[in-house]
C-alpha cells in the first residue's frame, strides 16, 4: 500500500536446500464448459479450493483413484504432471544458492528460506515465535498454547501489543493459517507480516501507532498435524496432505477438512463439503468435531475481534463471505475496504462462488461473520501449492499491505472520503473547499482526527488544520462549519495546481489524497453526481447491470456502476451512455472529470469513449484494467471543440472466467474554464520598468514607470504578439508567469 509502506534495509540469510517427495498426486486441468462438469466434481467431494480457473478450465490435484473415478464418469482431463511429487523432487531451483534483494519494503529483515522446499518446517516455525519473544520482549509475547491437535500436538499463538500481559480493552485483529496443511504460503505471509511489524515498531509511526493501539493475535499453524505429515513424507517439500490426521472410525481413509468443520452454513448442500472420508472435502461427522476448530472458536470466543483473516493459498483471490451461498452479507462494507487494500497487488475479490465457481460451507469466514467478526480468506497468489522458492519473498510482500489495513479497521481508521470545491480559483483570488473523512474502522471511533492541506506551489497559500474530533464507526464527518481557505498568488507557472489532503489521528499522518486544481472561470456544461438516479444515462447490451450505486459512493450517498449488491457479471458486452449531446463548439479549455474505482479482472476491462457525432462513432479515451481505489480522473478535451454533438460511454467487456467487483464513477463533470485577465505583482523583477513601451499594461502609475511590488493587469489575449519583448524586457520569471494566461 503506497500510504503505508516503509523502507527497511536488512541483510537475509539464504540457505540451500535438497528436495525431495513421496505422494502420488497427479496435476491436472478439466474444461468446464459443460456446467454438470463442475457440480459433478463438487458431489464427488473432488477438492477445487485454492484451485486457479482460467478460460473456462479449471486445475486440479488429484490422487490416482480419483482419476479412476473420472475416467469411470466419462471426465475427460488432461495430465499435466502425472506425478506431482516425483516432478517437485526434479526441479532445479534458480538461482541456487538463493539470493534476492532486501529493498522490498514490505519483506522483513528476519524472514528467510526455511528447510522444506523453502518454507518453515514446524520446527522452524516455532523457533521462529520463540525468536519474535526474545528480540522484541516488549511487544511480542511468549507462544503459548490455545489447544492441542488431534494427535496432541500443540496449537501456538502469539500476541503482538504493547503491553500486552495487560488488559487495556484495546481492539482485536485475528489472523491464522494453515488450516489446510499443503499451504505453507498462508504461514510464510503471516510470519513475515509478523516480523514487519516487530521491526518497525518504534520505527514507522504508523506502526508504532497501531501496535499501541491495537491487539494482534496470530494463530500461523492451525493444522500442526497435517503439516508435520507432509513433512514426513516429504522432508524437502511437495507434501499434498491438506486435512487433519483423524483416524476415521470404519474407514481406511484419514482427516477432516477444518475449513468445512465450523458450524454456520455446515453441511448447507450436498456439494459444499462431503461425506466421504475419502474426499479431501470431508467435513467431519459434525460441526466442530475436531479439536483443531474448536480450539479456534474457542479462542476467538476469549479474544473477541473485530476483524480476522484466515489465510490460504494459492488462488490468488480475496473471498468475502459467504461460501456457503452466493449472496454477500455486508457487500457494501467488504467491498470498500477491498477496494483499499488491494488497489496494489490487484487481487480481485467476492463471495467463493463467483470467485471460484462453487460454494463451501462450514468455513472459517463464515463461522467469523455469524458471530459478528468481519472475516476474511485471502488466497495468496502463486504457481501452485508448493511454488518455487524464488516466488515466495514476492507473494508475502505484496500482501502485508491488505493485512495492514485488516489490523487497522479493527478499531479506529479515519481516511479521507471526499472533497468540495467552493468557488473557482482565480489569480489573486480565494476559494473554500469542504473535506469529507470517513471512519472505516469497526471497533471504535477514530480518535483525535484532524485534516491539513498541503502544497508544493509557493504561489498557494492554506489555511491551517481543521479538527474533525472522533468520528463514530463507520461514520462520515464534513468540515461544513469549518472550511478550509485556499488563496491563489497574482500568478503561477501553469494553468493548475496541486493539493494533498492529510489526514491525521492521534498526531500520526494515516492517509495522503492528491488533488488537481484548475485555474480560471468555470462553466459547468454538464454535470452528475448520481444521486438523482440514472435518468441522464442509457444502459444497452447483454448482462446489464449499470445504474445508481449505493455500495459505496466518492461524494454523497450514491454514485454510478455497473454491479450494485455484488461483483460483475461474465461474458458481458454492455454500454453506460449518455443520453444527450454536450455542445464543445466555441467552448474554451473543456475539459471532462470524474472520479472512479474499479476491480476488474485481468482479461476483462471497461473503457470510458467518446463520440463527436451524437453517438454514431466512437472512440476510447482510456481502458480500465485491474484494481484501483478511489481517484481523480482528468482528460484534456480542446481536442474536441469542433463539435457540438459530444457524448461519452463507458463500455465492459467480461470474459467467462473471475467476475470481480467492477467499476464505479462519481462527481461525473463536463466544464469548460474561461480565460480571466492575469494580475502579476512584478517585486521580483527589481527594476523599474517603462510602462509606456507596452500597450498591453491597463495599469501605469502617474510617473509612466511600473514600479516593483505595483500590481499589473494585462487584459486576456491583449499581451500576447508583445509576448517576445516582455521576455527580453523582464526576464524569465516575468516570461513564466505570462504563460499562465496566453
Amino acid at each position: 500500500m503506497k500510504k503505508l509502506s516503509i523502507y527497511l534495509a536488512c541483510i537475509l540469510i539464504i540457505c540451500t536446500h535438497s528436495l525431495g517427495a513421496q505422494e502420488v498426486y497427479a496435476k491436472i486441468v478439466i474444461s468446464l464448459e459443460n456446467e454438470k462438469t463442475l457440480h459433478f466434481l463438487l458431489e464427488n467431494g473432488f477438492d477445487t479450493d485454492h484451485t486457479h480457473v482460467e478460460n473456462q478450465k479449471i486445475t486440479l490435484y488429484v490422487t490416482h483413484d480419483e482419476l479412476d473415478i473420472l475416467e469411470a464418469n466419462g471426465i475427460f482431463y488432461d495430465v499435466l504432471i502425472s506425478n506431482f511429487a516425483k516432478h517437485y523432487k526434479e526441479q532445479i531451483w534458480e538461482p541456487n544458492p538463493i539470493t534476492r534483494s532486501s529493498t522490498d519494503p514490505n519483506l522483513s529483515c528476519h524472514f528467510s528460506y526455511g528447510s522444506m522446499g523453502g518454507f518453515y518446517t514446524l520446527t522452524e516455525i516455532e523457533d521462529k515465535l520463540d525468536s519474535m519473544n526474545i528480540l522484541y520482549p516488549n511487544i511480542a509475547s511468549p507462544k503459548y498454547s490455545i489447544g492441542q491437535s488431534i494427535d496432541g500436538r500443540n496449537i501456538y499463538a502469539v500476541l503482538i501489543s504493547d503491553n500486552y500481559g495487560e488488559d487495556e480493552e484495546e481492539p482485536v485483529a485475528y489472523f491464522d493459517a494453515l488450516h489446510h496443511a499443503r499451504e505453507p504460503l498462508a504461514m510464510a505471509t503471516t510470519i513475515n507480516y509478523m516480523f514487519w511489524l516487530l521491526e518497525n515498531y518504534g520505527v514507522d509511526p504508523l506502526v508504532t501507532n497501531l501496535i499501541d493501539n491495537r491487539e494482534l493475535y496470530f494463530v500461523p499453524v492451525v493444522n500442526p498435524d497435517g503439516y508435520e505429515y507432509n513433512r514426513q513424507t516429504n522432508p524437502n517439500g511437495g507434501g499434498l496432505w491438506r486435512k487433519n490426521r483423524r483416524n476415521i472410525v470404519n474407514s481406511s481413509c484419514f482427516g477432516v477438512d477444518l475449513n468445512r468443520n465450523y458450524s454456520f452454513g455446515y453441511a448447507a448442500n450436498g456439494s459444499c463439503s462431503s461425506t466421504n472420508p475419502c474426499s479431501n472435502t470431508y467435513r467431519g461427522s459434525n460441526f466442530f468435531s475436531e479439536p483443531e476448530t474448536v480450539a479456534v472458536r474457542d479462542f476467538m470466543n476469549d479474544i473477541e475481534p473485530s476483524t480476522a483473516f484466515s489465510i490460504h493459498s494459492t488462488a490468488g483471490k480475496y473471498l468475502m463471505p459467504y461460501g456457503y451461498n452466493t449472496s454477500p452479507p455486508a457487500f457494501e462494507i467488504y467491498s470498500e475496504w477491498a477496494s483499499d487494500f488491494l488497489d496494489e497487488n490487484d487481487y480481485p475479490y467476492g463471495v467463493t462462488y463467483q470467485m471460484l465457481g462453487y460454494t463451501s460451507c462450514g468455513t472459517t469466514r463464515d463461522y467469523m461473520h455469524s458471530e459478528g467478526i468481519y472475516g476474511w480468506t485471502p488466497e495468496i497468489d502463486g504457481s501452485g501449492f508448493w511454488p518455487a522458492p524464488s516466488e515466495i519473498f514476492d507473494l508475502v510482500a505484496e500482501n502485508v499491505g491488505p493485512l495492514f489495513y485488516q489490523s487497522w479497521i479493527a478499531g479506529g481508521y479515519a481516511n479521507f472520503q471526499s472533497h468540495k470545491q467552493l468557488g473557482d480559483a482565480l489569480l489573486g483570488g480565494s476559494f473554500q473547499m469542504e473535506v469529507a473523512i470517513k471512519n472505516k474502522g469497526v471497533g471504535t471511533s477514530a480518535p483525535n482526527v484532524t485534516v491539513e492541506l498541503e502544497t508544493s506551489n509557493p504561489h498557494i497559500t492554506v489555511s491551517g488544520p481543521v479538527s474533525f474530533g472522533n468520528i463514530p464507526v463507520q461514520s462520515k464527518v464534513n468540515n461544513t462549519t469549518d472550511l478550509f481557505n485556499i488563496h491563489v498568488g497574482t500568478y503561477i507557472s501553469s494553468d493548475n495546481f496541486d493539493l494533498d489532503i492529510v489526514v491525521y489521528q492521534d498526531g500520526v499522518e494515516i492517509d495522503r489524497e492528491p488533488l488537481n486544481i484548475m485555474l480560471g472561470n468555470t462553466v459547468i456544461l454538464f454535470s452528475d453526481d448520481g444521486e438523482s438516479g440514472s435518468a441522464n444515462w442509457t444502459a444497452s447490451g447483454n448482462n446489464i447491470d449499470w445504474g445508481q450505486m449505493a455500495d459505496d459512493s466518492y461524494s454523497g450517498d450514491f454514485c454510478f456502476g455497473d454491479s450494485d449488491g455484488a461483483n460483475s457479471e461474465n461474458n458481458s458486452l454492455n454500454y453506460f451512455t449518455m443520453k444527450n449531446n454536450v455542445d464543445l463548439s466555441n467552448v474554451s479549455d473543456p475539459s471532462l472529470e470524474f472520479f472512479a474505482k474499479y476491480s476488474i479482472e485481468e482479461g476483462d476491462f471497461v473503457r470510458l469513449q467518446i463520440s463527436t457525432n451524437g453517438g454514431n462513432s466512437w472512440s476510447t479515451l482510456q481502458t480500465f484494467n485491474l484494481n484501483e481505489s478511489w481517484k481523480q480522473f482528468k482528460y484534456d478535451l480542446s481536442a474536441y471543440t469542433f463539435s457540438s454533438s459530444v457524448r461519452f460511454r463507458f463500455y465492459m467487456d467480461t470474459d467467462g472466467d473471475t467476475p470481480s467487483d467492477g467499476f464505479y464513477f462519481d462527481d461525473f463533470e463536463i466544464k469548460s474554464f474561461t480565460e480571466q485577465d492575469c494580475v502579476f505583482d512584478l517585486s521580483e523583477n527589481g527594476q523599474p520598468i517603462d510602462a509606456g513601451l507596452y500597450n498591453a499594461i491597463n495599469s501605469i502609475n502617474s510617473n509612466g514607470l511600473i514600479n516593483p511590488g505595483d500590481q499589473v493587469t494585462f487584459e486576456a489575449g491583449n499581451f500576447i504578439e508583445l509576448l517576445p519583448n516582455f521576455e527580453v524586457s523582464l526576464g524569465a520569471n516575468f516570461h513564466a508567469a505570462i504563460k499562465v494566461c496566453n
